[in-house]
This record gives structure tokens, C-alpha cells and sequence, in this order.
């Protein structure tokens, strides 16, 4: 009877302490794990939702003149429309909303007075991302344009004696 236990002692020892499990699964069963886990399928990248602002001026007088907002955020590639409100009522003040590459302010209104009236003082410059027509006092008028890629860029009013008017634009 001893012998009986004994040998069963060592059979339930052999295989309480036989060889310690691989962690790796063998191959088959890799195979067989990868194959029933399911693949995300990539969806094409939505575009961006578009983006509407309204921006108003203010101020009557030169000193006094300015954006409202002075920041706007927008998403690189959304569709974005800014309406630009002319809140004044002072026959000088002819506003636009010029938007350019930060550092190119003082070479557009240069050149804006260059292209007087008649381009309503927007010239022709790659630095230009998008403006607006003029819009006099009581007047709005629309943009639309696709936003450029993530940075910091400027909106400036380019009426000759505006250039204190800047706002940021900020694309995420």
C-alpha cells in the first residue's frame, strides 16, 4: 500500500511540477488567434467640417479702428466663410479683410496703395491667402476660402491708413 501511495505521490508531483508553460503559443495557435481577431478597416480622412465667422469692425476714428474678434481658429483644410461687418458710421471707414502669411503686412499694404481702388486694395501677392471686397460703413461683405495649412497667419484691413487693424489666425 505504501508503494501504491508513493507512486502516486510521485506521478501527482510530476506533473504539479512538470516543465513550466511557454508563454509563446506555438505557431498554429498564433495563427489561428491572429486569423479570428478582426482588422480595422481605415476609413478615408473626412474632410474637415466647414467654418463660418462673422468679424465686425469698430471704432469711427483712425485710433480707434479695429477687428472684432482679434483671433480666430480654424482647422487646416475646413472650408471656412467670414463675413466681415462693417459697424460704422463714419464715411472713412472703408474696411477689407485681407488674410496673409504673418511677416508679409508691411510689403501687401505697399502694394495695396499701389493697386488702388479699382482691385479695392488688394494686390496681387502670394502671401495673400484670401480677402474680402471692400465693405463700407453699414456694409457686409463674405469670404470663403479653404483654410491653409496648421500655423499662425494675420488678417489686416489693406484700406490705405488702416494698417492698425490685425487680427491672428490660428489653423489647427
Amino acid at each position: 500500500m505504501k508503494r501504491i501511495i508513493l507512486g502516486l505521490s510521485v506521478v501527482v508531483l510530476a506533473v504539479a511540477c512538470g516543465p513550466a508553460e511557454s508563454s509563446e503559443a506555438p505557431a498554429n495557435e498564433a495563427s489561428q488567434e491572429t486569423m479570428e481577431t478582426p482588422v480595422e478597416e481605415t476609413a478615408p480622412a473626412e474632410a474637415p467640417a466647414a467654418m463660418s465667422f462673422t468679424v465686425k469692425t469698430t471704432g469711427e476714428t483712425m485710433t480707434d479702428m479695429a477687428f472684432a474678434p482679434k483671433q480666430l481658429v480654424v482647422n487646416a483644410g475646413a472650408e471656412v466663410t467670414i463675413t466681415l461687418t462693417n459697424e460704422a458710421e463714419s464715411a472713412a471707414m472703408v474696411h477689407n479683410l485681407v488674410i496673409i502669411n504673418v511677416g508679409s503686412q508691411e510689403e501687401i499694404n505697399t502694394q495695396a496703395m499701389e493697386a488702388g481702388v479699382d482691385a479695392e486694395f488688394v494686390p496681387e501677392n502670394d502671401n495673400i491667402i484670401a480677402a474680402t471686397s471692400l465693405a463700407n460703413p453699414g456694409e457686409e461683405v463674405t469670404v470663403t476660402f479653404t483654410a491653409p495649412a496648421a500655423g499662425t497667419y494675420q488678417y489686416i484691413c489693406t484700406y490705405p491708413g488702416h494698417a492698425s487693424m490685425k487680427g491672428i489666425l490660428v489653423v489647427n
